[in-house]
């Protein structure tokens, strides 16, 4: 599985292969990006919270889950999910505090358009 967008220059280290990561995921609807891979998620519609909905900016979305993976959809639930797409880490803003990080062990780092593509095992 590969995660796109940590935020290196801020407060977050890049990982190195092995070291465990855990961070706020947010699907994106971007077939064609590097590291965009195609999955079926199980979905739970969520209202959010006064505090989440500033951060966020929406007041409602999906919590997305498949085994370990847990991601943010910030639509409608009567809005498709789509199939193939990018996990993007959101370390400050965009994930609202009901969905879980993804945790799990860093198996490779690439260096992909001025950000950072993570390949991660995530666990279950």
């Amino acid at each position: 599985m590969s995660l796109a967008g940590w935020e290196v220059d801020c407060c977050q280290h890049l990982p190195e292969v092995g070291d465990p990561v855990g961070r706020p995921l947010e699907w994106h609807d971007l077939p064609d990006a590097p590291g965009a891979f195609d999955i079926r998620w199980s979905t739970r519609a969520v209202t959010l919270s006064r505090d989440d909905a500033r951060v966020v900016g929406v007041d409602a979305g999906l919590v997305l889950g498949r085994g370990g993976l847990r991601a943010w959809w910030p639509a409608p639930a009567a809005d498709p999910v789509p199939r193939r797409g990018l996990l993007v880490v959101q370390a400050h803003v965009g994930v609202p505090s009901i969905v879980p990080d993804t945790r799990g062990r860093a198996t490779g780092v690439e260096g992909v358009d001025g950000g950072w593509l993570v390949g991660i095992d995530v666990v279950h």
